[in-house]
């Protein structure tokens, strides 16, 4: 059976949650607004506008939801066999295809995998003829934000000027230099984009991860 506090009277200056629910309520407020600074003050150093980084905010907050008890990343090990992959890609899609391979001792950080999910960044394989095709998965909306701070953003230049920001920028200009002999880039737009997307992700994670023992 479910127990609530007792109410209790209203007083100057307190807000009708804290009424309600007591004085703990107020160091609940306060904690909660003290962890929303700090996510938002990492997330000032990507250069992500107020409206991109309101919509990551809430898929991501209370970010200690993705962490393990410890407070760290939750990292498996796993002993599978380990198929080779051939991809392809076409037309704006990349094909997957499988081969015979070894049993091998793999690591996953499920948390990342899970934080990347959120902002719509997660991939599925569905069965296309005889092979698999990769499919994003998650929030569509935090993929749209995120594709448009790589579009006006990374690929412009315009981005506070920081050890995160030029870890973006030049992971920018050595995918762009992958060409063939023939001078052919070998990525596509798209392709750069893609991969641009996951590095600010994946680059968020860490920095989200360094405020656990402040928080």
């Amino acid at each position: 059976m479910l127990t609530y506090p007792a109410a209790v009277p209203p007083s100057p200056g307190r807000t009708k949650t804290s009424t309600f629910f007591g004085e703990d309520a107020d160091c609940l407020i306060a904690a909660w607004q003290e962890a929303a600074v700090l996510l938002a003050e990492r997330c000032s150093k990507f250069g992500f506008g107020l409206r991109v980084r309101s919509r990551l905010l809430t898929r991501i907050y209370p970010f200690e939801s993705f962490l393990g008890v410890n407070g760290r990343p939750v990292i498996e090990y796993e002993v599978r066999e380990v198929k080779k992959t051939k991809r392809e890609r076409k037309d704006g899609e990349t094909t997957v295809r499988r081969l015979a391979g070894d049993t091998k001792r793999i690591k996953r950080n499920r948390s990342r995998d899970t934080f990347k999910m959120r902002l719509g960044m997660g991939t599925v394989l569905e069965q296309s003829g005889d092979g698999l095709v990769e499919k994003a998965s998650g929030s569509s909306l935090c993929r749209i934000s995120l594709w448009q701070y790589v579009l006006t953003g990374v690929e412009t230049g315009r981005l506070p000027e920081n050890e995160l920001t030029k870890e973006l920028i030049d992971y920018r200009d050595s995918l762009k230099a992958n060409v063939s002999e023939q001078g052919e880039k070998l990525l596509g737009g798209k392709h750069i984009q893609g991969k641009l997307i996951s590095k600010v992700v994946n680059l968020l994670f860490q920095e989200l991860c360094k405020i656990i023992p402040l928080t």
